[in-house]
């Protein structure tokens, strides 16, 4: 049911973080990822996945560095707080910690799959992202094998690590660099994951022993596990509602000119009956009507603004059947006329 894949802003934040300690200009990076600093810090923070190109885009023009993923990977704090966190660390063992954490993986990333899978006596962890993002993918892979060490009190420490890329920054040159150049990068990586690296892989893994995967984990509490798993069903239950939302408000926005924006041929479209529709949007405490009322007025805002339609354009295309009805909308929006808003705002 999701309309636009998003990633949580953990990894951004920590990214953001990583720059300052390595005295980059961060806030220039989210500035040319359209985010700003106190963005970062909410909780709730969805950014979406289609925006992590550019942000490492300008990660890599700000720094210089064509292996930013890397460095910042290699300078970045490690997760800490997070339900996951305590998901693998209350449980039996660390391969049950770890499934555990893949079945509730959307709380990092809808467009990260996360497997585990058995190699003769190592297990791997692969991760694959709806799109190939090698800088992404390097900070992923180093983030989350360092909590993973962390956590376990240095007991997941990966054995080796294959990568999808060529570790050169333009793929398929590795082969013709200096050998010395080569080496460098190379060292690069395994220091920053503490053993063999090798690239041009068919997955992205990271591969543990098998006895490490199955050793009790020291602060395993099975008394918490339900609690764990119950607050992190309560955030992908969150999420869930939060998907519908957009669904429907990307059924308004699809609509919202033609005139079939009733509630009935929105949730004709989602397969639903109008009843079951709204039940959902009160359990996701909105309601359809608060939804068509604000992206009506998000619209006309941006309309006004941005654009040079005429207000009867405007009319038209946020869905309303007459100007009368949108004026006196408009007024209890804003306290003043279409006009008068584009008047002000144009002024500034």
């Amino acid at each position: 049911m999701t309309t636009q894949l998003k990633d949580a802003g953990t990894l951004i934040r920590l990214a953001y973080q990583s720059m300052q300690s390595m005295g980059l200009d961060a806030d220039e990076v989210l500035r040319r990822s359209n985010l700003t600093s106190q963005q970062l810090y909410d909780s709730s923070l969805r950014t979406p996945h289609q925006g992590q190109s550019s942000f490492w885009q300008a990660a890599e023009a700000v720094s210089g560095d064509a292996y930013i993923g890397l460095s910042i990977g290699d300078n970045m704090p490690v997760f800490k707080g997070l339900v996951l966190e305590y998901l693998l660390i209350s449980a039996a063992n660390y391969r049950d910690g770890i499934e555990r954490i893949i079945n509730y993986q959307r709380l990092i990333s809808d467009a990260l799959d996360i497997q585990i899978g058995e190699d003769g006596d190592y297990f791997y962890l692969s991760f694959r992202y709806a799109d190939s993002n090698s800088q992404l993918i390097d900070c992923t892979l180093i983030s989350i094998a360092r909590a993973l060490l962390l956590n376990s009190d240095s007991t997941l420490q990966p054995q080796r690590v294959e990568l999808c890329h060529s570790p050169a920054a333009n793929p398929g040159a590795y082969h013709r660099l200096d050998r010395d150049v080569g080496n460098n990068i190379l060292c690069r990586y395994q220091r920053a994951f503490n053993c063999q690296v090798t690239f041009e892989k068919s997955e992205n893994r990271l591969y543990y022993s098998r006895q490490s995967l199955l050793r009790p984990s020291m602060h395993s509490q099975p008394e918490l596990i339900m609690f764990h798993e119950q607050c992190a069903e309560a955030q992908l239950s969150y999420l869930q509602k939060q998907d519908l939302i957009g669904l429907v408000e990307y059924n308004i926005g699809k609509n919202l000119s033609t005139g079939e924006h009733q509630l009935s041929a929105i949730a004709k479209q989602m397969r639903l009956s109008p009843a079951s529709l709204q039940q959902q949007l009160e359990e996701a405490g909105t309601s359809y009507s608060k939804l068509l009322n604000d992206y009506r007025h998000a619209l006309s805002l941006r309309l006004l603004i941005h654009s040079d339609d005429s207000i009867a354009n405007i009319v038209q295309r946020t869905g309303f059947s007459e100007p009368s009805t949108f004026y006196r909308a408009f007024k209890r929006w804003e306290a003043m006329t279409p006009i008068e808003y584009r008047k002000k705002h144009r002024l500034h």
